[in-house]
């Protein structure tokens, strides 16, 4: 590893340290200096990639929170970090002087469209596929196009972790070889409907239990179905925070089924590496969700939450979860960008599924952020009462916005938006 590439990296860190941010910056200038700095690299013997749609941070940040439960020293991107110079930086950081990573394992979230680049430089041991939804068009295509150029790029010799509730993972995992293919689920009660189209002819699948979007328990006449969990819950009790995994019973701080997904990923993953599963269960039992994702926050004293949106998946999920849980009064914010990292594309916001709180008892929508004019447009054709507003220039919002908003903001609207809140929640 060349020194001008260390010590590049080792100037990022401090200038990013000094900006408040910047976690992505020692990587980037290592790789200015030395392209190939991740070849490098001597990862541990142990490395393991999430990646997917939705879910991946949250992932990424029970298994490394399990892991050190159990005892083990690891490396990880926890922050969310998650493209070729994230990767970078971990490495960068956690390396020695010969470049040599000197942890047990590394516990990795990998963007999904950088995931083949990464894999050549990194080599997995391990990868976990949480799900494919339509996210980023303009980036991405479909998640089929999607699904098909990461399947397209997985080794033979990695040990693989599928969702068996999405059935475009289940069907491009199948089209694979001599890889290790676990598969993980959930089994619950759900509506009966057809869905997705089948991946493999065509028609429309019938599911038999719907979970959400294009998860749950399906089948086809052609024969195509979901595959015999390996992993999975049962037993789901999202009023009591409880759920049943193998044998255990597990009570942990979940509100919505798409942490349960997250949950049993991870746990499917450490058992199946070989921690016990007691000690899975107890780590899961005391994780805390991270920042933004259904983070319980207070607003002038009274309890709330902020939650990040960023598709239709992950939208209408947290929408349910507003229909379920909100009996009092209550006004939505939400803060919509559309940058290079959200995806400029906003058709999908017509995809969002407002009905679903239409008969809530909310008071009304205000909007910011850079594509407020397009989400204002598809919530007052739902009959929605919308404001939009500026974080930086409105200042009598805080007013109108009443005494119990709930937040939603997507990616890049986020920082922006818990600053806002910190600077104006006083009562």
């Amino acid at each position: 590893m060349g020194i001008l590439a260390r010590m590049a990296g080792r100037i990022g860190n401090i200038v990013g340290k000094i900006r408040g941010g910047g976690s992505s910056l020692p990587g980037y200038l290592a790789l200015k200096i030395e392209p190939d700095f991740l070849d490098k690299i001597v990862f541990p013997k142990e490395v393991i990639l999430v990646t997917g749609t939705n879910g991946k941070t949250s992932v990424t940040n029970m298994l490394a929170h399990i892991y050190k439960s159990a005892g083990y020293n690891i490396s990880t991107n926890a922050h969310g970090a998650n493209i070729l110079q994230g990767i970078a930086t971990v490495a960068l950081n956690d390396s020695n002087s010969k470049g040599v990573i000197e942890k047990d394992v590394a516990i990795l979230e990998v963007d999904e469209g950088y995931l083949p680049i990464i894999m050549k430089q990194v080599k997995p041991t391990s990868l976990i596929i949480t799900n494919l939804f339509d996210d980023q068009a303009d980036r991405f295509g479909s998640k089929y196009q999607l699904a098909e150029k990461i399947f397209s790029s997985i080794p033979e010799d990695i040990s693989l972790y599928i969702n068996g509730n999405d059935p475009i993972l289940v069907n491009m995992s199948r089209l694979l070889s001599n890889r290790k293919t676990k598969y993980y689920g959930i089994k619950l009660e759900g509506a009966q409907c057809h869905g997705e189209p089948c991946p493999s002819c065509g028609e429309l699948l019938w599911y038999t239990n719907h979970h959400y979007d294009q998860l749950g328990e399906y089948n086809c006449p052609c024969g195509f179905k979901n595959p015999d969990y390996d992993y999975f819950a049962s037993d789901v009790d999202l009023e009591n925070n409880r759920f049943c995994f193998g044998g255990t019973g597990i009570r942990a701080e979940i509100r919505a089924l798409y942490e349960i997904y997250n949950m049993v990923a991870a746990m499917t993953v450490a058992v199946d590496r070989g921690i016990e599963e007691n000690t899975v269960s107890r780590a899961i039992e005391t994780w805390t969700p991270i920042s933004g994702r259904l983070e319980s926050i207070k607003w002038r004293g009274k309890d709330t939450w902020i939650n990040l949106v960023k598709n239709p998946a992950g939208f209408n999920a947290t929408l349910e979860l507003l229909r379920r849980e909100e009996k009092e009064t209550y006004s939505l914010v939400v803060a919509v960008n559309n940058e290079p990292a959200d995806g400029v594309d906003t058709t999908w916001y017509e995809k969002i599924s407002w009905d679903n709180i239409i008969n809530t008892p909310i008071e009304g929508v205000f909007v910011t952020g850079s594509a407020m004019n397009e989400m204002i447009e598809v919530l007052r054709a739902k009959g929605f009462k919308t404001e939009g507003f500026s974080l930086q220039e409105d200042l009598t919002i805080v007013d109108r916005i009443g005494s119990k908003p709930v937040f939603l903001a997507n990616y890049t609207a986020m920082s922006s938006v818990k600053n806002w809140i910190s600077k104006n929640n006083q009562q």
